[in-house]
């Protein structure tokens, strides 16, 4: 990446937000779910990015490897760097909030549902964050079985 080509996307991006109180609300294109979209390349090929991942790149830095960018005011549509933080993975699934707009009392719990701890080899996560109980799992499994061969 050049210089230029830098200037030229904060330039680009400059025009496309509007304060609302302390975020920088997104005005131009948006997805279905919310997040704004930015034309980081005009190509040939062309390649979009979300703009919060945009604004993170252009006034913070690059993105490590393995980590996502979150929203600290948690609004989507914000793109103030200030409010915008690179965590792993992981971390950005149990800060994600419900659909009731609260956190995710799940993340909390330290034991299954049947009382066996969600820590070391008893957890695993599955793609979307979610915890699992290792010991649950496999008797689930062992009843599935038992169950497809009778």
């Amino acid at each position: 990446m050049s210089a230029i080509s830098d200037l030229t996307r904060q330039h680009r991006f400059a025009g496309k937000w509007t304060l609302h109180h302390q975020c920088w609300e997104w005005t131009g294109s948006k997805g279905a779910n919310g997040y704004g979209i930015f034309m980081w390349d005009a190509g040939p090929p062309k390649r979009t990015c979300t703009a919060h991942r945009a604004a993170y790149r252009l006034f913070i830095g690059e993105i490590p490897d393995g980590y996502e960018v979150d929203h600290l005011c948690r609004r989507r549509s914000c793109v103030n760097p200030e409010h915008l933080e690179a965590i792993p993975l992981a971390e950005n699934r149990r800060r994600r909030d419900t659909p009731s707009g609260k956190r995710h009392w799940n993340g909390k719990k330290t034991h299954c549902k049947n009382g066996h701890p969600f820590s070391g080899a008893n957890l695993s996560v599955d793609i979307n964050g979610a915890r699992i109980c290792v010991t649950c799992r496999r008797e689930y499994q062992r009843e599935y079985q038992r169950a497809r061969r009778s």
